[in-house]
């Protein structure tokens, strides 16, 4: 799969590289793309757009997803660990259980300046590192802690 910016720039061919992982994408565009299992872990990811996205069981541990827009996006089972979420969009995303009953989650994220309007977050995990923005309340929104 080609992966472009939104200039139309090819950044990395994942069939050539395999792994996109620990790698710089900035801008890039996936919209509207099914991703299942894919592996973003470390990568530079800033400004790239997901909108109406269908990503499942897929890995963005670590990664820099800062002003990423998540826009009406399905998200089963992907692990935003330890992710900066910052100004990162999810409106009206669903961040949801994959079909073997793994939950999104979002240990360790910063989603201080995250719009979550509309969002449903129902299950996602997230621990006392989590970040969420000023009078947002994880439990109201069906979200699960974990130690």
């Amino acid at each position: 799969m080609l992966i472009r910016r939104k200039d139309g720039t090819v950044l990395t061919d994942t069939e050539a590289d395999l792994d996109p992982s620990d790698q710089d994408i900035r801008d890039a565009d996936f919209r509207e793309i099914y991703l299942e299992g894919g592996n973003f872990s470390d990568s530079d990811l800033r400004c790239a757009d997901f909108t109406g996205a269908h990503l499942y069981g897929t890995y963005l541990y670590r990664a820099n997803r800062s002003e990423c827009s998540f826009a009406g996006a399905l998200l089963q089972g992907v692990v935003f660990d330890e992710v900066n979420l910052s100004g990162a969009n999810f409106i009206d995303a669903r961040l949801i259980a994959d079909n073997m009953g793994g939950s999104c989650s979002l240990l360790g994220a910063d989603l201080r300046s995250t719009v979550l309007a509309n969002s449903v977050l129902t299950g996602c995990k997230y621990d006392s590192t989590t970040l969420f923005p000023i009078g947002f309340d994880p439990v109201a929104r069906g979200m699960v802690r974990v130690s």
